[in-house]
């Protein structure tokens, strides 16, 4: 049995549902995800407006609901 490389174990996550909302008005622009790794690092939010598009980077108020998934996240992507 082949020895396995620690770095290509993949990390395990919490997927957590997001809403976004303007900063001064305070409408609601979209939702998307964030994810937080098990090694204490959390990803960008993807964030998409009410129609399915994808929002510009930008300063947005966020939400995090209670809707979670589990993921498991390749450390090696090909």
């Amino acid at each position: 049995m082949a020895k396995r490389d620690k770095n290509k174990i993949p990390h395990n996550g919490i997927m957590c549902k997001v809403f976004a909302y303007d900063m001064p008005g305070g409408a609601l622009l979209g939702s998307g995800w964030i994810i937080y790794r098990d090694d204490g690092n959390m990803s960008h939010p993807d964030l998409f407006d009410l129609k399915g598009n994808k929002l510009p980077e930008g300063w947005y108020t966020l939400k995090v609901t209670d809707e979670t998934k589990l993921v498991v996240i390749p450390r090696m992507v090909q």
